[in-house]
Order: structure tokens, then sequence, then C-alpha cells
């Protein structure tokens, strides 16, 4: 895991709590806890950048009248992928 910077949040009593008695059923840390709770939405948030940008180059290839991705392929490795 990369280097580890701490943080101090501020978790409502009862959320607190609960996270506390989690990380304990789970024999994990609560820093633990925190990182695999916040993972799935730091992959949605990924997955939706990712499909932007794809969006974006589809019509800019689209746009230069690349329908199958022939041309762009053609363009990016010098020859036709098949």
């Amino acid at each position: 895991m990369a280097r580890a910077v701490k943080k101090i949040i501020s978790l409502p009593r009862d959320l607190a709590s609960e996270v506390k008695t989690l990380a304990r059923n789970a024999g994990k840390t609560l820093s633990a806890i925190i990182r695999d709770a916040l993972r799935p939405a730091r992959q949605e948030r990924l997955k939706g950048e990712f499909r932007g940008t794809q969006g974006y180059w589809a019509k800019q290839a689209k746009g230069q009248g690349d329908t199958d991705g022939e041309k762009t392929s053609k363009d990016i490795f010098g020859h036709e992928c098949s």
C-alpha cells in the first residue's frame, strides 16, 4: 500500500459507534473499514470519468468518419487492427 496520510474526520456519534463495532467484529482497524467503504465510491467515480472520456473520443472518431474504429486504430498503431 502507498504511504498513508493521516486525516481527522468527524462522524455523527451513532455512525462512529457503528463503524467501531463493525471494525471490531470484522477484526479490522477503523481505518481499514473506512478505506473499504470509500473504495466502491472511488471506483464508480473513476468509471464515470473513463466513460466520459471514452464517449468524447468516440464522438471525435465518428466526426472524422470513423464508425468502426479502424481509422482510429490505424492512426494509433500504424495498421488496422482486426
